[in-house]
């Protein structure tokens, strides 16, 4: 049996992923069809896998058996009164967008009662080679999506390809997303601006730097470095985000406000009353953290090793799955370098689990 699957906004970032992982588990029994703004980057994009462009939403739509919306979060709410009238009897609508509340309640409002409405969050980015292990959100409002054999069939899906599933509403799904996501984005971000604003160079601080400084700088450096768009809309678009901020900069204040006051007392006292209301998960957490720092420190030790010793190492880039041979000749805390070749290998390449040293 053979479905059709449009993708809207599919050309580019997590849609295009989404699009080459669903031809890569499903392609024999599936036609594809994705939609982008710009025509010449859309055409480029499915040709390049294999599936057929348009820039009509509503044409995508109206063959499709499963429609995936994929658009920014602040745009979700117009593709979805753009192509409701348009979605083809019986079949699935999923959004994949990180705030649920508002998504939702457009497509309750706006998608016929014969199309069966799956609102969905993947809990995580465009960058993996299977779900084993990753975690799918499903917010679905209607309690008879539970008994539907296409949901069913759906999180059957989700479970073989291995991710887990979390099954909750819209709105608590928004306000776990505002710590998960929102508080977690904001502190980030409140970071890098304050180094910008205080003028740091960045790179000298790795001199000096601990373990958990380079993953904690690594993360934030991370996030300013990719698209800010995504991010906007994470912050602005979860009406739950507003309280979790407020509570945010009271606890910055009162933390500063004890600094101030040098009172070695009540800042003891503060940590203590987090660390019991963490409870088991300080501890998990102390473990955790210890493990990235002794994985990142035996790859460090295999670098080096390889450098001393000048033999030809495999590495591997995590993110295209290319392999390469090089000679370490030296390290640095971001890369490693091959004089032979002239070039730097940034941290993206690993040494190759595959390989021997």
């Amino acid at each position: 049996m053979s479905y059709h699957v449009a993708i809207l906004w599919g050309s580019s970032g997590f849609g295009f992923w989404l699009a080459k992982f669903l031809l890569k588990h499903y392609g024999g029994g599936m036609r594809l069809m994705l939609t982008w703004r710009h025509a010449e980057r859309g055409t480029r994009a499915a040709a390049s896998i294999g599936a057929v462009y348009t820039s009509d939403n509503t044409k995508a739509v109206s063959d499709a058996d499963i429609t995936i919306i994929a658009v920014k979060i602040s745009c979700t709410g117009d593709v979805v009164r753009e192509i409701a009238p348009f979605l083809k009897k019986g079949s699935v609508l999923l959004d994949v967008t990180s705030v649920k509340m508002e998504p939702t309640n457009t497509m309750r409002e706006c998608v016929s009662e014969d199309v069966l409405v799956i609102p969905t969050h993947p809990m995580f980015g465009p960058y993996l080679e299977t779900l084993e292990g990753q975690m799918v959100v499903l917010t679905p409002y209607d309690d008879r999506v539970f008994a539907d054999a296409r949901y069913q069939w759906f999180k059957g899906e989700i479970k073989r390809l291995g991710a887990n599933i979390i099954e909750t509403t819209a709105e608590e799904h928004d306000t776990m997303m505002s710590i998960v996501q929102g508080m977690t984005h904001f502190s980030l971000f409140v970071m890098a601006e304050t180094i910008r604003r205080l003028g740091v160079n960045v790179r000298l601080t790795h001199g000096f730097s601990s373990p958990i400084y380079r993953i904690l700088i690594a993360m934030v450096e991370r996030y300013i470095h990719q698209k800010p768009e995504l991010y906007t809309d994470i912050q602005l678009e979860n009406p739950k985000n507003e309280q979790v901020y407020q509570a945010f900069l009271w606890s910055a204040a009162h933390f500063a406000e004890i600094v101030r006051r040098r009172d070695h007392h009540a800042f003891i006292e503060t940590v203590y009353d987090c660390k019991n209301f963490f409870w088991e998960e300080a501890e998990k957490g102390q473990e955790f953290t210890d493990k990235i720092i002794f994985l990142l420190s035996r790859e460090r030790e295999k670098l080096h090793r390889a450098m001393v010793s000048w033999a030809s190492t495999p590495i591997k880039n995590i993110h295209t799955n290319e392999t390469r041979t090089v000679r370490i000749t030296r390290i640095g805390s971001r890369s490693f370098f091959d004089e032979e070749k002239h070039q730097y290998f940034m941290r993206q390449w690993i040494l190759d689990p595959d390989g021997e040293i």
